[in-house]
């Protein structure tokens, strides 16, 4: 279960080793459940991808609603619910409703951090800027703060 456009089908994909979800780009591409019944190792597992799922605020088409509410519905038939948390964008609050959703459904949850090659390009970034500003602050004098230049024009 996630929030739309995280991979959570992508995600399914890989881990039963085949194309079995659609994959787009586009929100909402996934809107009914799709379950999925692998053996391995002689071991049968029902994997159900679900549509992302908004803030009740942020639903307005009835299809759109209904699909979180089948979202919720496949959460209380499983036994374990993956959290899927896009790692860019950290975890949000929407993640946080979800989950609580998991509780109240006394499901155990694992978290799954999903695209944390952009995660790690996005920290790489933002240390960058970091360091910047913390060498633009170390030029000045202690206790100085920025002050912007002015002129004085002589008349």
């Amino acid at each position: 279960m996630a929030v739309p456009n995280v991979g959570k089908s992508t995600l399914l994909n890989r881990m039963v080793g085949e194309e079995r979800s659609i994959v787009s780009p586009i929100p909402g591409t996934t809107m009914d459940n799709v379950d999925l019944e692998i053996t391995r190792e002689g071991r049968a597992y029902r994997f159900v991808d679900t549509a992302g799922i908004r803030r009740k605020g942020k639903t307005t088409l009835v299809a759109e609603k209904l699909s979180v509410v089948m979202a919720r519905r496949g959460l209380e038939r499983c036994d374990v619910a993956l959290l899927v948390v896009d790692g860019e964008q950290g975890v949000t609050q929407g993640d946080a409703q979800i989950a609580s959703y998991a509780e109240e459904s006394s499901r155990s949850v694992v978290i799954v951090i999903n695209k944390w090659d952009l995660a790690v390009a996005a920290a790489r970034d933002a240390a960058s800027r970091d360091a910047a500003t913390a060498k633009g602050k170390a030029k000045r004098a202690p206790g100085e703060r920025h002050k912007p230049e002015t002129s004085t024009r002589d008349d």
